[in-house]
């Protein structure tokens, strides 16, 4: 099998470690995507007057960084959710490691999902 079609190609989960890296990877991925993007944001943003002053010949180039800007909040915004939830996933991962009780880690992450879900943001309330 090619290398593109294993990469694009969603793979199966065999079993609960496979299911665990996968995760893990793909919130990686997230936080990668976010702060790349605010990186592009803050580029643009942080050299913007030298952008503007070389575009100055036509409105093509002017356009185009507005389009960078718009594209890269675009991306910062679709991926804030999966950064934050990899931020999460890094957390817990990192305190089951540093504390060497990852059954504790474990029941706290239950509560803090069970107080989010019926608590914070009850599934009974339409709209919520």
């Amino acid at each position: 099998m090619d290398a593109g079609r294993r990469l694009i190609r969603e793979p199966d989960v065999s079993d609960p470690p496979h299911y665990r890296r996968r995760v893990s990877e793909l919130g990686a991925i997230y936080v990668a995507i976010f702060v790349l993007s605010a990186a592009g944001i803050a580029l643009l943003i942080g050299h913007g007057r030298l952008f503007v002053t070389q575009s100055q010949r036509s409105n093509v180039e002017t356009l185009t960084i507005a389009f960078l800007l718009l594209f890269f909040g675009y991306i910062v915004s679709l991926s804030a959710r999966g950064a934050w939830g990899g931020l999460r996933i890094g957390a817990y991962r990192l305190a089951a490691r540093l504390t060497g009780d990852p059954k504790r880690i474990e029941q706290r992450k239950i509560a803090v999902a069970f107080i989010v879900w019926f608590i914070v943001r009850p599934p009974w309330i339409p709209g919520r």
